[in-house]
């Protein structure tokens, strides 16, 4: 059964807690949440928003993140949160120069913000000026479900 934070049109009665949803896996090195990580991704439109596209459009191809900002967005379901993060490479996507990307993958969002939209310490990191090359891979979960996370690269 997923949680309300895996999925955006749970129903309150039938939310779960995160150590018994199925969107979840085990993840001994995470243990600030019981040793699970989330694995939902949310989806949004897979097309260009004026100056920034989905990162799906750059899945495994390496980049570096040199900004990154809270950035909610209006799903189908309300309000989902997401991140939106600059890179100090270029991509051509359909004909168009972009180096801002938006995405509401889980997993990605909670490394950077937790649910109250305080910044981790990487996110105050590269705020300051740092920078981190990662990609985009795509993981399998204990259950056999496919997910997204950054890797360094």
């Amino acid at each position: 059964m997923p949680c309300e934070v895996c999925v955006t049109d749970a129903e309150p009665e039938i939310t779960v807690s995160l150590k018994n949803c199925d969107c979840l896996i085990d993840d001994e090195e995470n243990s600030s949440n019981g040793g699970v990580s989330k694995i939902a991704e949310l989806k949004l439109e897979n097309y260009a928003t004026g100056e920034a596209t989905n990162i799906s459009k750059i899945d495994g191809k390496p980049f570096t993140i040199v900004k990154v900002v809270d950035s909610d967005y209006e799903g189908q379901d309300g309000i989902v949160q997401g991140i939106r993060i600059e890179t100090k490479e270029s991509f051509d996507i359909e004909g168009n120069s972009f180096n801002k990307f938006y995405t509401t993958r889980t997993v990605i969002v909670s490394k950077f913000f937790n649910k109250e939209k305080v910044p981790s310490a990487l996110t105050t990191a590269i705020l300051a000026g740092g920078e981190l090359k990662v990609k985009t891979i795509s993981k399998q979960s204990s259950k056999g479900r496919s997910y997204f996370d950054f890797e360094q690269a």
